[in-house]
């Protein structure tokens, strides 16, 4: 199940073999588990078999990203490639009555912060006879994506 070339991965950046793999959910459009290491460590790993060009680098860079800027709280990442992404367990665990996961959902909604949009990032549209500027959407998966790591 869980590809042999992450259990390398892993065993090279962590320092431990992955002992169990259990599937969850979590993992989106791919697939995910929760694993446990010989040490007794617990880590998220989500991987692809034919992922697009920078997708799991481009999540571990937002999820460090939102951890630098502090006030949720997000997975450590240990590891990513082309192919994974391996990082911290946060289990479900109630808390005011919300499983985390929707308390860390909502925080993000909450926290979102629209940064400037440099001029040389505005493109260029024709309205009527008029030409305008029209920088693209400052929020969501677009800017993200597109725009903040310059993945097309």
């Amino acid at each position: 199940m869980l590809p042999q070339s992450i259990r390398d991965l892993a065993r090279q950046t962590l320092g431990a073999d992955i002992t169990t793999v259990t599937p969850v959910s979590g993992g989106d459009i791919n697939q995910a588990a929760r694993t446990e290491l010989a040490d007794g460590r617990t880590i998220f790993v989500k991987w692809h078999t034919h992922p697009p060009v920078g997708m799991f680098s481009a999540e571990a860079l937002g999820l460090r990203l939102l951890a630098k800027a502090g006030g949720l709280r997000v997975p450590h990442v240990h590891f990513f490639n082309e192919m994974c992404l391996g990082m911290e367990w946060l289990g479900p665990v109630k808390r005011g009555g919300k499983v985390e996961a929707v308390a860390w959902a909502q925080g993000w909604r909450n926290n979102i912060v629209t940064p400037p949009i440099p001029s040389a990032w505005k493109s260029t549209t024709t309205v009527a006879s008029r030409r305008k500027s029209t920088p693209p959407p400052a929020t969501g998966p677009h800017f993200l994506a597109n725009v903040a790591w310059g993945i097309r």
